[in-house]
């Protein structure tokens, strides 16, 4: 089963944050750290953000420092993420897609813990109220 993600929107969208950091409290209302499918961009738009609210200056450099060690992006993974980034008019779209994406990912865990209930269960009537409720 293919997992519904979008890498290529997730480096885009930090792309956008470090070229028009003016963009950030946009987008910032509308995704998460949490909402990557990535945990290293995750990781990364999360340094973006704290950057951001602390007044400093957002580029590669001081977002890569505020990453911790191997589990974000690199400083070079930062400059690829700023050359690749479209138009900064699509932000809002990729960080909206981001969410999307997130619950539809969560939809399928919930159908994924659904389905083995309705494998295992022996009280399955007990388990069809318990999903109910």
């Amino acid at each position: 089963m293919n997992v519904p993600h979008d890498l290529d929107a997730e480096r885009d969208l930090i792309g956008v944050c470090l070229n028009r950091p003016e963009r950030i409290e946009d987008i910032e209302r509308i995704v998460d750290p949490s909402d990557f499918y990535s945990p290293a961009n995750g990781e990364a738009f999360a340094a973006v953000i704290a950057a951001w609210r602390d007044g400093e200056h957002v580029d590669a450099r001081t977002v890569s420092r505020r990453m911790t060690p191997g589990r974000g992006l690199t400083a070079a993974d930062l400059i690829s993420c700023m050359a690749g980034a479209p138009v900064t008019a699509a932000a809002v779209r990729y960080a909206e897609l981001l969410v999307e994406l997130r619950a539809r990912r969560r939809l399928l865990a919930i159908a994924g813990e659904l389905a083995d209930d309705a494998r295992n269960a022996t009280d399955i009537s007990s388990t069809i109220d318990a999903h109910l409720a």
